[in-house]
């Protein structure tokens, strides 16, 4: 039994920690029958109905539904930031003061400073052309203009260093580009902790970062709002991160409150179908360190997600090169990138790996651990060092720049953001249709066959078509990508984080697609994630990364139920689970090391 099966043995029955005194304690922060529309013309369109919440002192409200449920315009109806053309109806109160879009005097005094925001983007909300230090002072004298120069610094760095930051005095001097999204997140806690808030309303605060950083700014948020007394509103649509950090759970629908509660009573005792759903949504792929077992009882049967119908082929098992059907095969890749003043950084370093017809290999890591540079690396964006890449029996280096370009025709990508990977002012048909007029010689009517031929194929409904990017939610653009990667039949699909920006749901209908258009073609896979127990629902092998090395390197089940390497069962671990109590053991393990 390894220390962290000791760490934590604790029964699965302890409550969750929800101080008594914010039950006691006057609500913080009272919304009572708050419905907003939207007017065009004559006609408003509801888009909340009659929303009620409270939320107390030193006490974690998440606010859960998925895209369109209506959390973030509830959030800025609080703060009266909604445009002019919203309709807001219902009492907001902050303890006894009213907030209404007609006393903008109350407002002004209350944003920033009784009511601090963290939006999900910092780089959005922060001034790229200013130091970090410098945008700190601003904040602080903009709330306690006294303070001398001398004063606001001190202050600045005593914020930063209650955010963890490490290095604050260096910190002060950098830009937002040379600090990495987990690190900005911090510094956006810290600018919204300037003037002492009551209550912090943090919109999707860590979506786009890793699960590593995300845990380390939940954790952050909890002990700012015991140790400080503030309220906090998280919004989120994961309920992984709900289970993580939240005192209670309020969920939204189509802009109602369809259920609300205590955490664990929101996710052991389900009333509504829709919870258990996002509760269901969530890759659930406990570790051997969540439950007491021995080595002979490793827990393959909880990878529950594991494809275990035979139509995945189990890399790794005993399989020779030859049996397996190779196509790709890398070896002892290594990748420099030349900085600024004539400095050298290895981004990947003697990487190797294979992949076989109708295998899905994850290379999974944190932001900055090659993953991406090792795909960017085999389409030929980037140059090698040293190492080999061969692809459908062909040495990548030893072909003429005509003969990769035709080679690469067969791989197809999928990237993180298909509202950046798609022209917003270029139809859904248009876009699939490139890839076909770049690189074959069908007909404009052939094409057209095709194109929709491919929309049916990724389950989307015929008139996307003739449709733009704008029209679409994030799960369609990421299937119409799909369609587009699609589109020349590869062997090779390379997805770069193809489901990261998508609700948690929406994350399982798009893999689930992947697996069922993978099986009919038989096309292999190179799924890049962060996300652990996600890649255990769609791959076979595992390749974990780390300032691009490789740590481990297996059969998925195998490694997931018994990995070797500390970082490997650490990016277990940082994943969360939709179980309250898990998760706090967990935390209380993360205290006590």
């Amino acid at each position: 039994m390894t220390r962290y099966d000791n760490a934590l043995q604790e029964t699965t029955q302890q409550e969750s920690p929800s101080p008594s005194s914010t039950e006691e304690s006057p609500p913080l922060l009272t919304v009572r029958n708050l419905n907003i529309g939207f007017a065009t013309g004559s006609t408003v369109h509801p888009v909340v109905h009659h929303l009620n919440l409270e939320v107390r002192r030193s006490q974690i409200l998440a606010v859960v539904g998925e895209s369109g449920s209506g959390k973030s315009v509830s959030a800025l109806a609080i703060l009266g930031l909604l445009p002019v053309y919203a309709r807001v109806r219902g009492d907001i109160l902050l303890g006894s003061r009213r907030l209404s879009t007609s006393d903008l005097e109350t407002l002004r005094e209350v944003r920033g400073r009784d009511i601090a925001l963290v939006f999900q983007d910092p780089f959005e909300s922060l001034d790229p052309v200013f130091s970090i230090g410098y945008q700190m002072i601003e904040a602080i004298r903009a709330v306690e203009p006294q303070l001398s120069a001398k004063q606001s610094t001190a202050r600045s760095l005593e914020l930063l260093e209650q955010v963890k930051l490490p290095d604050p005095r260096g910190m002060m001097s950098r830009y937002p580009h040379q600090v990495s999204g987990g690190q900005l997140q911090r510094v956006m806690i810290a600018l919204a902790l300037v003037s002492h808030p009551s209550l912090i309303i943090a919109d999707e605060p860590t979506t786009a970062l890793d699960v590593s950083v995300q845990q380390d700014i939940l954790d952050l948020f909890r002990d700012i709002s015991s140790s400080e007394g503030i309220g906090v509103i998280l919004i989120t649509h994961d309920m992984g991160v709900v289970a993580d950090v939240a005192d209670t759970v309020l969920v939204m629908r189509h802009g109602e409150c369809i259920e609300t509660g205590e955490v664990r009573q929101i996710f052991f005792h389900p009333k509504e179908e829709y919870t258990q759903q996002l509760i269901a949504s969530v890759p659930d792929v406990p570790s051997a360190f969540d439950t007491q077992l021995d080595e002979d009882n490793a827990p393959y049967a909880l990878i529950t997600a594991y494809a275990d119908d035979g139509t995945q082929s189990e890399a790794g098992e005993g399989n020779s090169s030859e049996e397996r059907d190779m196509l790709l095969d890398v070896r002892d890749l290594s990748v420099t990138y030349r900085q600024s003043g004539g400095e050298s950084r290895d981004a990947v370093n003697a990487i190797g790996f294979s992949i076989a017809k109708g295998e899905s290999l994850a290379l999974v890591g944190e932001s900055g651990s090659g993953k991406s540079t090792i795909a960017k690396s085999i389409l030929g964006l980037v140059p090698h060092r040293e190492g080999h890449i061969r692809f459908a029996d062909q040495e990548l280096d030893s072909l003429s720049k005509r003969e990769k370009r035709r080679l690469r025709r067969r791989m197809g990508v999928i990237f993180q953001s298909p509202s950046r990977s798609l022209n917003p002012r270029t139809s859904i048909g248009d876009s699939i249709a490139e890839p076909l007029r770049a690189n074959d010689g069908l007909t404009r009517v052939a094409r057209g066959r095709v194109v929709r031929e491919l929309i049916d194929r990724v389950q989307l409904p015929a008139s996307v078509f003739n449709a733009y990017p704008s029209e679409l939610s994030g799960g369609q653009l990421q299937r119409a990508s799909i369609a587009r990667a699609l589109a020349l039949e590869p062997s090779l699909l390379i997805a770069d984080e193809p489901t990261s920006a998508l609700d948690v749901s929406v994350q399982a209908e798009i893999l689930e697609l992947l697996a069922e258009i993978q099986h009919d073609s038989r096309f292999a896979c190179l799924f890049i994630s962060h996300d652990l127990p996600l890649v255990a629902s769609f791959c076979n092998g595992i390749l974990v990364l780390n300032k691009g090395k490789a740590v481990e390197q297996g059969e998925m089940k195998q490694v997931l139920s018994h990995p070797s390497q500390d970082y490997t069962r650490q990016l277990l671990l940082s994943a969360p689970l939709p179980n309250p109590d898990i998760q706090l053991r967990r935390r209380q393990s993360r205290l006590s090391a």
